[in-house]
């Protein structure tokens, strides 16, 4: 085993664990839990940027781009669709 794989064969990035460590995950809360989300502000930034408002969000598609780089719990979509429309209206704004 050389020392950029880990014992189950993955390839170390070298970019952390993911679990909050890294300056691209923010904690939100969602049903009630502290959650990392990754590219948070990088996502909200290129909605405000294309002048789409809160009111105007697909949530689906919303959900469907944070599932790219993050777990989804099945089951807690609806949860993450609330909280993270609760987050954007923060983020929106806050200029």
């Amino acid at each position: 085993m050389s020392d950029k794989e880990t014992p189950f064969g993955l390839k170390n990035t070298g970019r952390g664990c993911g679990c909050g460590s890294s300056p691209d995950v923010t904690i939100i809360d969602i049903d009630g839990r502290k959650v990392g989300i990754r590219d948070l502000e990088k996502i909200f930034t290129e909605l405000r940027e294309n002048n789409i408002s809160p009111d105007e969000l697909d949530l689906n598609e919303l959900l469907e781009r944070f599932r790219e780089n993050n777990y989804i719990a099945s089951g807690k979509e609806e949860e993450y669709k609330d909280a993270l429309l609760s987050e954007y209206r923060k983020f929106y704004d806050d200029p």
